[in-house]
């Protein structure tokens, strides 16, 4: 009896070895089944009564491609979900939708891993999603350009942060140069003399001027440039060669009515200059020809230190260390360049001020955020 008692043991033990085989098979041939499989489905999901307001529908945590065709009254959105390396969480962003209608939702594709489960979330997918989910919608389609607006909205403001304290720095010191008149300046040094950090107007004048190697314009400064440009095969983007580049600057006089005053322009940063450009075929590329002149008998404005030295006034860059250090040539009138430095100070602050307004719903969830408006209007482009 032992002995049989023993048998049948043994034969019992090969028996559930074989079982576990052939589960272990059917469950791999399930899995062949499910996995890759194709997906047509026509769910009928029932709205919470009352309710008014966007949606959240969470499809499941997936990998595969589906196209999902939502219908909800006068509401019909159409999302593509591609098929990406990881399965992740996809959700819709709806709304607002109709309670008296159920949302009809109709997905085809191919499911690669994981299972579709519709759930209807109320409200924005904002509040129930987190940055692992994938989410499809009016504001979510392209999380990305949000976010790229908010960099451009940093960049382009800090750029007019830059130029708003440059320009207040250039205003302080052409307030901080007296203005007058080149007779009054001449009286005043010749009674008093002092330097004065001022900026006067005249017409420049020079005895013997200079010719500019291109134009041939009579001037007292010319600065010329010629750039070859080309692009190098196998390289991309374009080369850059300097072929000429010189300058040259002399001595003149500011003249006003019967008053003059020596003009020595060393240092000085000419701004009243005509640009002459000029562009043709090389070989290889383009070369182009700039020559910048400050030509004589123009009314120029000249900010820098006055002084007398012998017995004639003369108008040069500061000798010693100022904080109005500028010494520079202007082509407007004083009054005309406060107005153009005042403007720009205005358009810097103003566009600082906007840009400021792409970071501020982050700060203040409840206000309008500009980068959601702009990329619900780029959204096709």
């Amino acid at each position: 009896m032992q002995a049989k008692g023993s048998v049948n043991q043994g034969k019992k033990v090969k028996k559930t070895k074989y079982t576990r085989w052939l589960r272990l098979g059917l469950g791999t041939i399930a899995a062949l089944f499910l996995v890759g499989c194709r997906v047509e489905e026509n769910l009928t999901l029932a709205l919470r009564p009352n309710y008014l307001g966007p949606v959240c529908l969470d499809l499941g945590h997936f990998r595969g491609s589906l196209d999902v065709q939502v219908v909800n009254g006068d509401l019909q959105e159409q999302f593509q979900i591609a098929e990406r390396g990881q399965a992740e969480r996809h959700a819709l962003e709806l709304g607002p939708v109709s309670a008296a209608r159920p949302l009809a939702v109709s997905m085809q594709g191919d499911l690669a891993s994981g299972q579709l489960d519709a759930i209807i979330h109320y409200g924005s997918c904002e509040q129930y999603a987190n940055a692992s989910w994938r989410v499809y919608g009016v504001d979510y389609s392209s999380p990305d350009r949000v976010g790229m607006f908010r960099f451009l909205a940093a960049v382009i403001g800090g750029i007019n942060l830059l130029v708003l304290v440059t320009q207040f720095r250039h205003l302080q010191t052409i307030l901080s140069a007296a203005e007058y008149d080149l007779t009054e300046l001449a009286g005043v040094l010749a009674k008093s003399p002092q330097r004065l950090y001022v900026k006067v107007r005249g017409q420049v004048t020079v005895a013997k001027p200079l010719r500019s190697p291109w134009k041939h314009v009579a001037c007292v400064y010319y600065s010329k440039r010629v750039t070859q440009k080309y692009k190098q095969s196998g390289k991309k983007g374009t080369v850059s060669k300097v072929l000429e580049n010189h300058s040259r600057r002399i001595p003149f006089q500011l003249r006003s009515g019967s008053t003059q005053a020596d003009v020595h322009p060393y240092g000085a940063v000419i701004s009243a200059c005509t640009t002459y450009r000029d562009s043709k075929l090389g070989s290889p590329g383009t070369i182009e020809t700039q020559e910048s002149v400050l030509p004589c008998a123009r009314t120029v404005l000249v900010m820098g230190m006055a002084t007398i030295q012998r017995g004639q006034l003369q108008l040069q860059k500061p000798a010693y260390p100022l904080k109005q250090t500028r010494f520079q040539i202007y082509r407007e009138d004083a009054q005309a360049l406060e107005g153009n430095i005042r403007l720009a100070i205005r358009l810097s602050f103003v566009m600082m001020v906007t840009c400021s307004l792409f970071w501020l719903p982050l700060v203040v969830p409840d206000m309008a955020d500009p980068a959601q408006f702009l990329q619900e209007v780029t959204q096709d482009w």
